[in-house]
């Protein structure tokens, strides 16, 4: 919320995306990662550019969708399991981890993924706005 008060314009949100999105290559995660990251963020950015950067609901519309930029290691897992399985293998994680962390993309997890995510995103959204508020006023 502080970075659309500060550059309300189109690419701040995708830039950030780019650098989680980097942060995902660099980790190993590969372009499934990558991807949903860059997509986030540039359709956040342009939520965002929609209300002109100042529309609170499209702001807030925005986060929620920017949230989902780091979604991108669990779709891989559920998207095709057996390939992340391997790469967690290759990148030397044991198989014991992998059976603790593998989880199965059944509708019940899949919603209490993105509930959890909305959720957080709604609360931190909120949180910022008021943050973002409260700064404004004192520069008053």
């Amino acid at each position: 919320m502080l970075l659309l008060a500060k550059v309300p314009r189109f690419g701040a949100i995708t830039i950030l995306s780019l650098f989680m999105a980097l942060f995902f290559l660099a980790s190993k995660h590969g372009a499934g990662a990558f991807l949903p990251a860059i997509a986030c963020g540039l359709a956040a950015d342009a939520i965002a550019r929609l209300g002109h950067y100042q529309d609170k609901i499209k702001n807030l519309l925005s986060f929620l969708v920017f949230a989902f930029s780091t979604s991108g290691p669990i779709l891989l897992m559920w998207i095709n399991p057996a390939s992340y399985e391997t790469t967690l293998l290759a990148r030397g994680k044991s198989q014991e981890y992998i059976d603790r962390i593998m989880v199965a993309p059944e509708l019940d997890k899949i919603f209490l993924f993105v509930a959890s995510i909305l959720l957080a995103a709604l609360i931190g959204a909120l949180l910022g706005q008021f943050l973002s508020q409260k700064i404004a006023d004192k520069k008053i």
